[in-house]
């Protein structure tokens, strides 16, 4: 009887530190938790984009209820509107008849006068037994009144002419991207779609014209395929994913920062022809960044990993706008919210000469549906955002 006690007692003492561990963990996130705000923007969200209707300066990205904006101002829960006069309807499947009608909005970008919408078409493909992409298009139109019904929207791409899309196997791919400087002051907007490895229009709102962008000089490596821009006194393109500047709605850029096409590696600087000597590593593939003063906050998704750790949001203390080379714990709730069992798709920060913690910040999460941890929850999957006057990350 006492060897059996004993042994028991050791056991015990075995797993202690397992168990204090655990619940260090688990006691952290519960320190960090809030009570939850109602979902109101859900869906695999890849943009959110700066936009100007009359006077005033706006926010425009979407959800699955359609189209959605904002006043750049609305810094509180429940403000998104959906638009109503979409030159289609959504998407939706009919089961009766065994097809597929309407669109789904995939990705949205502004110059400065135009609105674009990405929506693609699906249909059924017998032999695979699934559900493919048939037609992306690219809608245009200059909105002046979002509660007009007469906005004249433009298909730039009716025919999936300038949207490539292949199949490799059992799966079906994209190879093209529509992207936009997304820079706070409207003379500094313009939108870009890339076909293919090499091909670079310019988006006008009635046409596409190719150009020849000039490349982000102090950018190397990457696999040649233009997925960003940004405004840099002057207009660059780069090959990184995740690109953006510390431009304001009343001053222009001083620093950019970008990551390399699956990298985790940041790097940044104030002139175009080089970066600074220090960069940041950020642990995972970095997919998007925003700026503030004093913080630079950066999304993760590594979709090429099988592991469950492959996301979550991460930041790296700033000096009025210089990022440190290491990084540093959030103050607020913000990796507990979007830990890295969850990809960070888009981040935005509304006003970049204020502090990490006095502007509106945006985010979007989504997470794998194989090979990822049990630890996630399709409620999460959609748009959050930091209040300042809430003082904590919540769900939009």
């Amino acid at each position: 009887m006492k060897k059996n006690i004993s042994k028991s007692i050791i056991l015990a003492l075995l797993l202690l530190p397992l168990v204090t561990g655990c619940h260090d963990l688990v006691f952290s996130n519960i320190l960090e938790d809030v009570v939850p705000e109602e979902a109101t923007v859900s869906g695999s969200i890849n943009s959110i984009t700066r936009y100007t209707v009359g006077s005033g300066e706006y926010l425009v990205s979407y959800s699955q209820n359609g189209l959605i904006y904002k006043s750049k101002d609305d810094n509180h829960h429940g403000a998104w509107k959906v638009y109503k006069h979409l030159p289609f309807e959504l998407h939706h499947y009919d089961y009766y008849d065994t097809k597929h009608y309407g669109q789904q909005i995939i990705k949205t970008a502004a110059d400065s006068t135009n609105l674009y919408v990405v929506a693609v078409e699906y249909e059924n493909h017998s032999s695979l037994g699934t559900n493919i992409p048939s037609i992306c298009h690219i809608w245009a139109a200059n909105i002046d009144d979002w509660e007009s019904s007469s906005v004249s929207w433009t298909d730039l791409n009716p025919s999936g002419t300038y949207t490539t899309i292949y199949r490799d196997g059992n799966y079906y791919y994209s190879n093209f991207n529509v992207f936009c400087t997304n820079a706070p002051q409207k003379g500094h907007r313009r939108a870009y779609l890339r076909n293919g490895d090499s091909t670079l229009y310019l988006l006008n709102g009635t046409s596409l014209t190719t150009t020849s962008a000039t490349k982000l000089p102090c950018e190397s490596g990457g696999d040649g395929k233009i997925d960003s821009a940004i405004y840099f006194d002057g207009y660059y393109v780069l090959d990184a994913i995740a690109a953006t500047t510390n431009e304001t709605y009343s001053s222009g850029p001083t620093h950019f920062y970008f990551a390399p096409d699956k990298s985790s590696r940041v790097y940044f600087g104030q002139n175009a022809s080089s970066v600074d000597s220090t960069s940041i590593d950020a642990g995972e593939a970095v997919s998007c960044l925003a700026i503030t003063k004093n913080a630079l906050l950066i999304g993760r998704a590594n979709v090429e990993k099988s592991s469950a750790s492959y996301g979550g949001i991460v930041k790296a203390n700033a000096t009025n706008y210089v990022p440190e080379g290491s990084l540093s714990a959030f103050t607020t709730n913000a990796a507990a919210q979007m830990p890295s069992s969850y990809m960070i798709n888009t981040l935005l920060a509304v006003d970049s000469s204020q502090n990490e913690t006095e502007t509106a910040i945006y985010g979007s999460v989504i997470f794998r549906t194989i090979g990822t941890s049990s630890a996630v929850n399709y409620d999460n999957v959609g748009m959050w955002s930091y209040y300042p006057s809430r003082g904590n990350w919540n769900r939009e």
